[in-house]
């Protein structure tokens, strides 16, 4: 009987030990994107259990939850739509959980521009960051003419769509002012 005991005890501090090399074994880190507005979260373990992720606002409510199957990840969250505050990434894998959290800032002060190829010469130019001010929206082509040019007077950030099929260009510039801000992007 005493050994069956001494048994039990060693077994549970076995099990106690491996679920706290398991904690030490997993991490997690926050990675920003302020250009795209989204928060990555970079997940590493060695175990292969199915893990929750759930995003707080500032108030406290729960603004994503979702299951992802076991081991390691990487998984970008779009916060384009969300208020600036303080936010809280909560990750359960098991009776583990790993919180982080990160103050998201608008960043309608900085001018942000990311430009998609669609295919067939059409593109995809997304503005971020416009507030009052008027954005200046130009492209050229590959010899330097302005094949488009716009001033946009909108209080939100914006999305446009640019078929350049009925130009012959081997590559578009397209720019973006603001204030005294440019942002330059060739494809």
């Amino acid at each position: 009987m005493k050994k069956f005991a001494a048994m039990a005890i060693l077994a549970l501090g076995v099990v106690f030990a491996a679920n706290a090399y398991q904690e030490k074994n997993s991490s997690v880190r926050i990675v920003q994107n302020l250009q795209e507005m989204r928060y990555s979260v970079v997940y590493t373990t060695e175990d292969k259990n199915p893990v929750r992720v759930k995003i707080y606002n500032s108030n406290g409510s729960i603004i994503h939850n979702e299951r992802i199957s076991g081991g390691s990840f990487w998984k970008a969250y779009d916060f384009k739509n969300q208020k600036a505050g303080l936010y809280k990434f909560e990750i359960i894998d098991g009776d583990n959980t790993i919180t982080r959290e990160v103050a998201h800032k608008l960043t309608n002060k900085e001018l942000a521009m990311k430009v998609d190829d669609l295919g067939n010469s059409k593109f995809k130019v997304s503005v971020r960051g416009v507030d009052h001010n008027p954005v200046t929206v130009s492209v050229k082509d590959s010899e330097g003419n302005i094949v488009y040019y716009d001033e946009v007077n909108t209080k939100a950030d914006f999305d446009r769509v640019f078929d350049l099929s009925k130009f012959n260009s081997s590559e578009f510039t397209f720019t973006v002012e603001k204030d005294e801000q440019v942002i330059v992007r060739s494809i």
